[in-house]
């Protein structure tokens, strides 16, 4: 049979309109320019794929103090879409045979265990790979500010889970946890046999030609390492980042941008590399299928966050640590990944490094980019951390004031049951309350011990913990001042 070339061009034109839209890379490079400057961001390297191709890469702004500059070479910290590169060298140990999705852990960890062995000895692989596996919020954020570089603290971190009681049965409901993606390090030494660090030089960096990436901050000092800086009120400087080794496998391996194109290159053809077959196109399938209901519109797949971005299928993931951010978009369907990485993070930082790699992803699919919203929040917050302090401290001399007034002059101390509530117990619940709500309440509501808010917002976080710290004595100060001008009367 006789195919019409003219009609076949426009069949495939009218299938494929994003892989024939062409992409203005200077507005491209515009956008992510300003806002990087908007959001004093020291630098950023930005990778674009399309199809098997790295079509546009590029660094902006300086990788130190110096004034080096970044280029796509340059190596980041990338943060948490670490996941995304440990969920794909799960998939290739699943299609080696030597990892099964839906067994449990204890089968490759026999010692793994939380309180309630019974409940632990049901987590299955599949449930740690879409943070299903009922370890509770409170534990997950233990180790994120642990800066050790000890090659056995990923074992020791998950050793300590059993003194910890699960929050719910295995499968029963969806939580964000690093640690399911350390234990699932974890699995893959004990399945191939090699340590992680290992398998990722040989089975991962390698195939995909990955040569400025690195599970090792020393290594990755050689290469160039974009420093990193953090922000104290609104003031950026260099704070050093080594390599968290029991974090490795959720958050500490590092790339550079030309390196992230190859990554993204394997998960738009079917985990094709050049000639090399890095992942099977039968697994690549099953990591990148929606596995679990996160909210509406939202599914976790293996390793990737599934929603729809512009009408088409986002396959979506971030990474924060206290100095570097990176974000990785693949549209699957479209043919386009984008990905973004950043030497900063801290202050509003975060909000125009999503919003440049969003616009940037909407851009390279020929969609209207989402003008940045939000900008209020930050400073908002900011504001507030800052004031209560300063009312703290003026409360604290008020209420030193009417006390030292109270003992010099007598005829002046409360002397009624109102009296002594009014101008005693309730400033004194009243700080107590704000110093609570600071040290204990914040802590609790953002799912992060203080020590771990001072690590990632160091502005933020030291100002809830001096308010914390300033409530809770201003109460006790207050106490004991009103005890004794009360005791008195």
């Amino acid at each position: 049979m006789s195919v019409n070339p003219v009609g076949a061009l426009l069949v495939a034109l009218i299938q494929t309109p994003a892989a024939q839209r062409p992409v203005d890379f200077g507005v491209v490079d515009s956008t992510v320019a300003a806002l990087i400057r908007a959001g004093n961001l020291p630098g950023a390297a930005l990778v674009i794929v399309h199809g098997d191709q790295i079509v546009h890469v590029r660094g902006f702004g300086a990788a130190d103090g110096s004034g080096r500059p970044i280029t796509p070479d340059t190596p980041f910290f990338i943060g948490s879409t670490a996941k995304s590169l440990t969920a794909f060298a799960v998939m290739q140990l699943v299609d080696a045979g030597r990892i099964d999705l839906d067994a449990p852990v204890i089968r490759y960890l026999p010692w793994f265990k939380l309180r309630d062995s019974v409940q632990s000895s049901k987590i299955t692989v599949r449930h740690l790979m879409t943070h299903r596996s009922g370890i509770p919020e409170s534990a997950c954020s233990e180790f994120l500010a642990d800066r050790t570089i000890d090659p056995a603290a990923s074992e020791a971190q998950i050793r300590w889970l059993a003194g910890v009681q699960p929050s719910g049965p295995a499968g029963s409901k969806w939580s964000y946890c690093n640690l399911n993606f350390t234990i699932a390090g974890l699995v893959i030494e004990a399945a191939s046999g090699l340590s992680l660090a290992e398998y990722f030089r040989s089975r991962v960096f390698g195939p995909l030609d990955m040569r400025h990436s690195h599970t090792e901050w020393a290594d990755a000092a050689l290469d160039g390492l974009a420093q990193g800086y953090q922000y104290f009120f609104g003031l950026r400087f260099r704070s050093e980042m080594p390599a968290n080794r029991g974090g490795l496998a959720h958050g500490y391996y590092i790339m550079s941008a030309t390196d992230v194109g190859h990554f993204l290159i394997a998960e738009l053809n079917q985990g094709r590399y050049l000639d090399r077959q890095v992942l099977s196109p039968g697994a690549m399938a099953e990591r990148h299928r929606g596995q679990v209901a996160v909210v509406e519109g939202r599914k976790n797949t293996i390793g990737w966050m599934e929603y729809t971005f512009k009408g088409t299928t986002a396959l979506d993931h971030g990474g924060s640590l206290p100095t570097y951010q990176s974000r990785f978009m693949v549209f699957p369907k479209d043919g386009w990944a984008v990905g973004l990485l950043s030497n900063g993070n801290g202050g509003s930082s975060d909000l125009y490094f999503g919003a440049a790699a969003e616009q940037v992803a909407a851009l390279v699919i020929g969609a209207t980019p989402d003008p940045l919203s939000g900008r209020w929040v930050y400073p908002l917050l900011f504001s507030i951390f800052s004031v209560v302090p300063i009312l703290q401290l003026f409360g604290l001399r008020r209420g030193l004031l009417r006390f030292r007034g109270w003992r010099r002059d007598p005829a002046t101390r409360p002397s009624t049951r109102r009296d002594r509530i009014r101008k005693v117990i309730v400033p004194v619940v009243l700080a107590l309350f704000g110093g609570s709500v600071m040290a204990f309440g914040l802590p609790a509501l953002f799912g992060s011990p203080l020590r771990v808010m001072r690590a990632f917002q160091a502005d933020a976080g030291w100002m809830v913990t001096i308010s914390g710290v300033a409530g809770l004595l201003w109460a006790a100060v207050l106490a004991v001042a009103g005890w004794r001008s009360w005791a008195r009367t």
